[in-house]
């Protein structure tokens, strides 16, 4: 059903009628988008499907107790809805995370804006929620599961709008969904599930049994815990957890991932390139846009990530001396600049070497050598930026356009600071996305750097039925940090298929 972009609930209504969609109570709203292709008459799409109640999960609870609960390491939404799954089943579990809780991340997080105090616990990165909370919440993925609509329900459940249910693109809001995390975390303890704030993981041992290598004794920065089922779910930055399962010969391998820089715009110059005339209409918002370009003959992409529209620039370092950024945006979307990741993917052959770690490396040497751009060894308190044309003439001048940025910004030569097969990508495809959105080069854009944690460059091999590692029974790498998902949807039903591959064996 196609309707003027401004309609009012009255057309809607009489285009219900004429549809006789109401007729039928199967029909049901599974998808509202925007078509602003023609930007003389944009039109709001609305797409029924004719099918049955939504499925509805059969939980039971489970046959066989447990003497040792679960025990999980990150409250992202991997940790978070493996929890819940557990408990739906009847099974209470611990949760620890090296960071704070909700109001404590924003607390520390107001420290590093305000003095340039870093946390390296408890940061965007680290804490409630994951890095997902101070992202703008997206939801949107390409995967196709039955877990979907349960996990949308259940973010209804503790606070998010219904209409994530069928709107394009849902985003929760960074601000909506703090409020969110704290209502599930509270949920959860309310219903058993014990849960540890300032937990460090440090260290794992392991036993053998009937010739197998089994899980048995987590370290922890507050002290030992028995564990016989392990759920690693500590997001793409927990590096020192890599180290340590490498300690213990845990398989790992090289997974491809992407770098780049944030791009950001005046957000009125985004809606004028997106929507035309009707640019600034109040029914509209800040517009988005999904570029991307692909050289088939080397087999190099460059697209846009995480584009946040009236959002803001945020600095997510997570270690002291290296840089890292990302964007946000409020539920609102209200900001008066709009920013996205532009990334350029990097394979296995681009990096020398045969080190599965090559790739962490490769981000570490970035992060490092963009902080020391800013002349600062040990802060990572400034964001090197420079303007997107310079950036595109490869020649500095130290003019910077306005940001959203909360912190300081420093003008330098991004260009003299990325690998050449990078650079060059990114240029080309700033020409490319040029032609495709005209006025994307403007003179107030703005690069900042370095956008390195996309995903992780490290997968941790597991079996594919249990879930489990390869090399440790009893430990379940899950979510973004294992390497099997790209956020908040994708690794929320990692955490529910790892932790239902645990209620099967139960049954």
């Amino acid at each position: 059903m196609t309707l003027p972009f401004d309609h009012s609930e009255d057309d809607y209504q009489k285009a219900l009628s004429r549809s006789r969609i109401p007729d039928n109570p199967f029909y049901k709203l599974i998808k509202q988008s925007l078509d602003a292709r023609n930007k003389s008459c944009l039109k709001k799409v609305y797409t029924f499907s004719l099918e049955p109640e939504s499925a509805q999960y059969i939980i039971k609870p489970v046959k066989k107790s447990l003497d040792i609960p679960p025990l999980i390491v990150g409250a992202g939404p991997a940790g978070l809805f493996t929890a819940y799954w557990l408990l739906k089943h009847g099974i209470t579990s611990i949760i620890i995370d090296k960071g704070d809780d909700i109001s404590g991340r924003i607390k520390k997080m107001a420290c590093f804006i305000k003095s340039g105090i870093l946390d390296e616990s408890s940061n965007i990165c680290f804490g409630a929620g994951g890095a997902g909370a101070f992202s703008d919440g997206k939801l949107m993925t390409r995967i196709k599961s039955p877990y979907i609509s349960f996990i949308f329900d259940t973010l209804i459940k503790f606070g998010a709008d219904k209409e994530i249910r069928y709107i394009h693109n849902p985003h929760l809001g960074s601000n909506k969904l703090r409020l969110i995390i704290t209502n599930f975390l509270s949920y959860l303890e309310k219903n058993g599930v014990l849960i540890k704030f300032r937990t460090n993981l440090l260290d794992i041992k392991v036993k053998e049994s009937s010739g197998l290598t089994v899980l048995s004794k987590i370290m922890t920065s507050e002290g030992d815990f028995v564990v016989d089922k392990l759920f690693l779910a500590t997001g793409h930055s927990s590096r020192d957890v890599y180290r340590m399962l490498r300690d213990h010969d845990v398989k790992m391998s090289f997974k491809p991932f992407a770098v780049g820089v944030r791009v950001e715009h005046p957000a009125n110059l985004i809606d004028e390139i997106q929507y035309g005339k009707f640019a600034g209409h109040p029914v509209l918002g800040h517009a988005e846009y999904r570029l991307a370009h692909t050289w088939k003959h080397n087999n190099r992409a460059v697209y846009t990530f995480c584009m946040c529209p009236g959002g803001y620039i945020m600095n997510s370092s997570s270690k002291n001396g290296y840089i890292t950024v990302n964007g946000m945006s409020n539920s609102r979307r209200s900001g008066d600049f709009s920013n996205s990741s532009v990334v350029v993917n990097v394979r296995d052959e681009d990096i020398a070497g045969n080190d599965i770690f090559k790739g962490i490396l490769f981000q570490e040497k970035l992060e490092k050598d963009f902080c020391m751009s800013c002349n600062r060894s040990d802060s990572s308190y400034i964001l090197p930026a420079i303007r997107l044309k310079d950036f595109m003439r490869s020649k500095l001048k130290n003019e910077l356009s306005a940001s959203s940025s909360m912190h300081p910004l420093q003008a330098v030569p991004l260009f003299n600071y990325f690998p050449g097969f990078i650079m060059s990508s990114l240029q080309k495809g700033f020409h490319i996305f040029n032609k495709k959105m005209k006025g994307f080069l403007s003179d107030n854009a703005m690069v900042i750097g370095v956008e390195s944690r996309t995903s992780s460059p490290v997968r941790i091999e597991r079996e594919k039925d249990s879930f489990q590692s390869v090399s440790i029974q009893g430990l379940y790498p899950v979510g973004e940090g294992a390497g099997f998902s790209g956020g908040i949807t994708s690794s929320a039903i990692d955490g529910i298929r790892a932790a239902n591959a645990l209620v099967e064996k139960l049954s």
